[in-house]
């Protein structure tokens, strides 16, 4: 009975997951890139046509919201549901793949979709990649905001992808992207972050653009500097969690 309150009244009180237990569930979490979609303009088209040449009114409609004409669908086995990506992650995972740090996302598709063929079939793929370049570039990066050391003491994480490796149902990529995905979620699903710079990517873009890091990466990057504020601080909050997630990953795998 709820104090004051009424007989029979029940007060419940709902408790967040840890944060390890979080992150533990969703990088093990399959969900994979599955289809790459490139939408062209058609003024032959009705409106409310689902073909993938779309009118031109519609055409407009999704540049405007995504600005671009080149959507990514993702399959999640855990939820059983196939959906888009968001403008920022369209956004934020052409930037990454530009510096290297992940493959594009035809080949990226491609290894993806030998993993959900192991899923589905209750076999291995190959989950172990070192890419040196990807490595050294995010380490470079994470040095230039200052929290190389910080991700350095969460041994969790090594932990975690360690795990996920082990279990072997997602490619390399895939893997960096489902931790990513749990360190851009963490604080809503749990109220605690697990790297600081996470929640504050405005204030660590402005930090990053006047290193040395920056202006060498200067191409990786123009494509930020014409969005809106808004959606560039939600495209540097995915590049910084790929980032982390990138270094973690293959720090773990050269051990």
């Amino acid at each position: 009975m709820s104090q004051g309150g009424m007989p029979g009244d029940i007060s419940l009180k709902i408790s967040k997951p840890s944060l390890f237990d979080f992150l533990l569930k969703s990088t093990h979490s399959p969900s994979y890139p599955f289809l790459l979609m490139q939408v062209k303009p058609d003024s032959k088209l009705e409106d409310f046509s689902v073909e993938v040449k779309v009118s031109s009114k519609l055409y407009e409609y999704i540049k405007t919201l995504f600005f671009e004409d080149q959507l990514l669908l993702y399959i999640s086995f855990s939820e059983r549901e196939i959906g888009f990506w968001s403008a920022d992650m369209l956004k934020g995972v052409r930037v990454l793949s530009e510096l290297g740090i992940i493959d594009k996302s035809a080949k990226w598709i491609e290894n993806s979709h030998a993993a959900m063929t192991s899923a589905l079939t209750g076999t291995k793929t190959e989950s172990r990649r070192f890419n040196s370049h990807a490595f050294q570039l995010s380490r470079e990066m994470l040095e230039s905001l200052g929290v190389l050391e910080e991700v350095k003491e969460i041994h969790s994480l090594s932990l975690i992808v360690s795990d996920v490796i082990a279990r072997g149902n997602m490619d390399p990529d895939t893997i960096v992207y489902r931790l990513a995905m749990s360190l851009y979620h963490s604080k809503f699903a749990t109220g605690k972050t697990v790297v600081s710079v996470i929640e504050d990517p405005s204030s660590a873009y402005l930090k990053l653009s006047e290193t040395q890091f920056f202006k060498k990466q200067k191409e990786a990057f123009a494509v930020l500097s014409d969005l809106p504020i808004e959606l560039r601080t939600m495209i540097f909050k995915v590049i910084i969690v790929f980032v982390i997630a990138a270094y973690v990953y293959h720090n773990e795998v050269q051990k």
